[in-house]
């Protein structure tokens, strides 16, 4: 009796570990769902960062309130490690746009007066106004490749 239980023990032993190849595989998957949902997130914060940016200049005036401009700031320096180079260069000419566009808007008010230099400066604050019409028509479309779970 105690042989054939014996004998009989022994094949549950490859069953016991197809179970714990099974589980091993099963946790792989898992571990590797969680680390594309993770970058996905990282990658949508950093879009929603950059895409509040864009919509502030192009609809508004520019300005993000302290926490949205430290998040926008973030979300550029992190792009660097989370995008390809063509996203990363674009997103770059996006923060140095943002910036020169803000400098422009800072001189606008200093030079209020001085028809020729408010003549160049409204020139330049209208091609960059052009400039962020056109990120914000293509910035969803650029982003959309990074943002598809199946491929995160």
């Amino acid at each position: 009796m105690i042989k054939e239980l014996v004998e009989i023990s022994k094949l549950f032993i490859p069953v016991i570990a197809m179970v714990g190849i099974y589980i091993a595989y099963q946790q792989h998957r898992n571990s590797q769902d969680k680390l594309r949902l993770d970058l996905y997130e990282k990658r949508l914060e950093i879009y929603e960062a950059i895409n509040k940016a864009v919509i502030s200049i192009s609809w508004g005036t520019g300005e993000l309130e302290a926490k949205d401009k430290v998040a926008f700031e973030e979300a550029c320096d992190k792009s660097e490690f989370l995008f390809r180079y063509g996203l990363r260069t674009k997103i770059q000419d996006i923060r140095n746009s943002r910036h020169e566009y803000l400098e422009v808007k800072r001189k606008q008010e200093r030079d209020v007066g001085d028809d020729e230099k408010m003549k160049v400066l409204y020139e330049k604050e209208d091609h960059l106004l052009l400039k962020f019409k056109h990120y914000q028509k293509t910035l969803r479309n650029d982003f959309s490749v990074y943002l598809q779970m199946e491929r995160v």
